[in-house]
């Protein structure tokens, strides 16, 4: 059963990937808006996980079948990019992640009630939360870092400070936790998939280390049609492809890391949600710092140089010794009592 649940996964997750690559690529060469293609590609992770769930095991109605209902409205919303305007689309797919965040945690909320159980075959329980507080803030001081080693390093960190003494930057940071509430499904989209189904499993077959990093690897290779036609152009494809690597894989440890420590699918989620919006916010830039952007050998070299002393050596924390204390999806189902 785990084999074709894994399957499934495969085929819905990167079928549609390759699948919306096709209108991706039309709205690329016709200067389209395509900022939507990237929200929905976070989605589709978890609707491979819980297609696979609902066609071998059943699922919990109330969580899954909204959010795959929700994933459906959202790739046909991308679709009709070629026939209507592009914020009006945007403003369309937020208010969905908006509606399915909110409704998806007040189910979660009740299932907490009824049945606690079914929260951890599923993945959706807190975990052991509390210990990934402190990492969640080392986390977010390895980013501040990152930017601060890129100014010093271009000679623009006069720059990086006027940024920092923004009141509308400082205000948004704040509100980070606050805003995580109506729009972590995407990021909650990416998680369940790479964390919660894939890594057990990578790491049952494979051992710790090396699940860890072909894990990281398959995370690349996900984004290369987002790499190819959105944070980059096709010019770049080689530098933009390595750079992608560089982080899937470094990031892939470290949250693969936490997620072994916790075993809690919202703190690696909160991780992901304060990467993509703290890049954004201190790029000073807005969300269009996230596309078409232009490395050099250099820029590429740095960053893996960073992203590999701040997150490599997790490899070698105790998490990843011995055998897995992590369950796969299957296994979860198999329990009668949620531990």
């Amino acid at each position: 059963m785990e084999r074709k649940q894994e399957k499934l996964f495969y085929i819905f997750n990167f079928g549609l990937t390759i699948f919306m690559s096709i209108p991706l690529f039309f709205a690329y060469i016709h200067k389209k808006d395509t900022t939507i293609f990237p929200l929905a590609q976070m989605l589709y992770p978890a609707f491979g996980v819980m297609m696979a769930r609902v066609l071998t095991k059943g699922s919990p109605k109330k969580i899954f079948y909204p959010y795959l209902f929700g994933t459906i409205l959202v790739i046909l919303g991308t679709l009709s990019i070629f026939f209507t305007d592009s914020i009006s689309l945007n403003l369309f797919s937020q208010g969905v992640i908006i509606v399915l965040s909110l409704y998806i945690i007040f189910q979660v909320r009740m299932l907490y009630k009824i049945d606690s159980k079914e929260l951890y075959r599923s993945g959706l329980h807190l975990g052991h939360i509390k210990k990934g507080i402190p990492w969640v803030l080392f986390f977010a001081s390895m980013i501040f870092l990152r930017f601060v080693f890129g100014h010093l390093l271009i000679g623009t960190m006069d720059e990086f400070i006027d940024i920092l003494k923004s009141p509308r930057t400082l205000f948004l940071i704040l509100l980070l936790p606050i805003n995580f509430i109506l729009s972590w499904i995407p990021f909650f989209g990416e998680e369940y998939g790479w964390r919660y189904f894939l890594q057990p499993i990578l790491q049952k077959k494979f051992g710790m280390k090396k699940g860890i990093l072909l894990l990281g690897c398959i995370w690349g290779i996900w984004h290369l049609p987002l790499n190819l036609m959105f944070y980059n152009s096709p010019d770049q494809g080689l530098l933009s492809v390595l750079t992608q690597f560089i982080t899937c894989i470094g990031y892939g440890i470290f949250f693969g890391f936490l997620y072994q420590k916790t075993d809690s699918i919202w703190i690696v989620s909160f991780l992901h949600y304060m990467n993509n919006n703290l890049a954004v916010l201190l790029s000073g830039k807005g969300p269009e710092a996230l596309q078409n952007n232009v490395y050099t050998w250099g820029e590429v070299g740095l960053h893996g140089l960073i992203t590999f002393v701040f997150f490599g050596g997790f490899l070698l924390a105790k998490e990843f010794q011995g055998r897995n204390t992590l369950p796969t999806m299957e296994e979860r189902l198999e329990y009668r009592r949620a531990p």
